[in-house]
């Protein structure tokens, strides 16, 4: 029932606010985390669609509660889970409506494990935002798993291993957990190049041009890390 409500709330929020387009500071250096959950780095725009991205400025009596009935408790203390939210700046903002900001005023955008929960089509659309969004020689990095890995699992006779990089535990599934589309490396490398980008690097774990990736990456293990300019 709770659940319910807040997925009542949080999705009449979104569509009052999918058209928004926020000016960042022209002196700002601009870096925005596109589905970011509770992995924050100061410094970042964190955008995401959870409750805990929309109640990150209210009383703490209200973030007590939020944390009870949370996943986050699983993971952080309430201590822990109030300084994320308190001293990292966040966007509740569902992006499939697109990327709430002005065109060419990113320096550097950081997309992990999103995308997989998009459809194809969904994600064409969100690559083509984070160009638009980005200033020229602005550089996005994209973490997602990775296909060809899941493959190479299969074949090697490790087919449940390669199934749960497709498919999520029943009792963990939602709209925001369950994979939609995967991509290996020639796959993202085309709809990037296709959007404009250029020079397509895969990357290694937590090495790159993006800032903060030595906090930033996590699963190194079957992901794909690749990074992206704007022309």
């Amino acid at each position: 029932m709770t659940r319910s409500i807040i997925k009542l709330i949080t999705g009449i929020f979104f569509r009052i606010n999918k058209n928004r387009r926020i000016h960042p500071s022209k002196n700002e250096l601009v870096k925005l985390n596109l589905g970011s959950g509770l992995r924050v780095k100061q410094g970042w725009i964190n955008i995401d669609a959870s409750p805990n991205a929309l109640i990150s400025a209210w009383p703490k009596f209200i973030l007590k509660i939020s944390y009870r009935i949370s996943g986050a408790k699983h993971n952080f203390s309430f201590e822990q889970y109030y300084d994320i939210l308190r001293n990292n700046r966040f966007i509740c903002h569902n992006l499939i409506f697109g990327i709430p900001f002005i065109n060419n005023c990113a320096d550097y955008i950081f997309c992990s494990h999103l995308l997989e929960h998009l459809t194809q089509q969904q994600g064409i659309i969100l690559i083509k935002e984070i160009y638009r969004v980005l200033k020229e020689k602005g550089t996005v990095r994209i973490v997602v798993p990775d296909l060809a890995h899941a493959i190479d699992l299969y074949c090697s006779g490790e087919k449940e291993a390669a199934l749960k990089r497709f498919y999520n535990d029943e009792k963990n599934h939602n709209e925001f957990t369950r994979h939609k589309y995967m991509y290996d490396y020639e796959i993202l490398e085309s709809i990037l190049t296709d959007t404009g980008f250029t020079e397509v690097t895969r990357c290694q774990y937590q090495q790159g041009k993006t800032p903060d990736i030595a906090f930033l990456d996590k699963r190194p293990q079957g992901s794909l890390f690749v990074e992206a300019i704007r022309k």
